[in-house]
């Protein structure tokens, strides 16, 4: 019985589908297969009935469960705090974030954190939230900078607000909107007639995360766009495609680009997530929390007014 074994059977229990599970595990659904059927075998026992259309537990499966996912619990707090007590004594730090433009604020407040750490050595993955979730779940992260995935629950993972976002409307300078956007705040009415460009990861469009946390207002009678991050929302805008709503911690100066004061925009949660207890354990963790709460709230401020200060620039 080993860890590969154990994950899958969990994470099988909580699917009841093998496909969604080995797209969940980043596994072919026969390796899947393969990891259940020698877990049962040197178990000498059947954990799944399985058929065409359905999984489900069998009895001695669901009360095998819970203790799996403790031997699971127990192995990943160890490895976590044996991971931390290592990148401790190097002054690693590991960071995740989501989206290009993301580490333009996460640079800036590591500039500050290396005054009291000179040896500090970052580390970073960028990819989309829920994969570096799941790294942050199994030690492989610190912590992870970004907008607070609705969708996401796990107690032992925590996140720590940092400002209510807003979204600024970037288009091209010779888009309609960034005419309207010279005399006054667009409002949603203005947007409404033009086609938009949606930057959402693609594991959030596959759980319809705009039907269940319609943040963004979407006119479904015109064309849109979807890409996976806010650069490539900046090349669909350059190329004419539409506009973008932007959180104000990813916006980016560029010359031929109109920033626009959305006057009714939404507010989101943006934040860190990291493990509960882990700030104890780690003082170049706790010290980065504690800056970046010092210096997101009017970094990001100052970043906005600079962009968007003027009408239609």
């Amino acid at each position: 019985m080993n860890i590969a074994q154990l994950e899958c059977f969990v994470n099988i229990a909580s699917t009841m589908n093998f496909m969604k599970t080995a797209e969940l595990m980043s596994l072919t659904q026969p390796a899947v297969s393969r990891q259940i059927q020698t877990l049962e075998q040197e178990l000498g026992v059947r954990l799944l009935d399985r058929t065409t259309r359905s999984v489900s537990l069998t009895p001695v499966g669901a009360r095998f469960l819970p203790e799996a996912k403790d031997i699971l619990k127990t192995y990943y707090h160890s490895r976590s705090w044996l991971s931390s007590y290592s990148m401790t004594e190097q002054n690693i730090l590991r960071i995740g974030y989501s989206d290009p433009h993301g580490i333009n604020l996460i640079s800036r407040t590591l500039a500050v954190l290396k005054a009291d750490h000179p040896h500090l050595n970052p580390r970073f993955t960028i990819d989309q939230t829920d994969a570096n979730l799941a790294r942050l779940e199994r030690g492989q992260l610190d912590f992870i900078v970004g907008m607070k995935d609705y969708t996401y629950q796990n107690k032992d993972v925590v996140f720590m607000e940092l400002i209510k976002e807003t979204f600024t409307c970037v288009v091209r300078k010779d888009h309609p909107l960034a005419e309207i956007g010279k005399d006054r705040d667009i409002i949603t009415d203005d947007f409404w007639p033009y086609s938009q460009i949606l930057a959402i990861p693609p594991y959030l469009l596959v759980n319809n995360h705009l039907n269940r946390h319609p943040f963004l207002p979407v006119n479904d009678h015109v064309v849109n766009y979807n890409c996976s991050n806010n650069a490539e929302a900046y090349g669909l805008i350059l190329a004419g495609f539409g506009f973008c709503m932007v959180p104000g911690h990813l916006l980016m100066p560029h010359p031929e680009l109109s920033f626009l004061r959305w006057k009714t925009s939404p507010e989101a949660p943006m934040g860190i997530y990291y493990r509960r207890g882990f700030l104890k354990e780690n003082p170049v963790m706790l010290d980065y929390v504690k800056e970046t709460r010092r210096f997101y709230q009017p970094q990001i401020k100052a970043e906005l007014q600079m962009i968007s200060g003027a009408r239609g620039c």
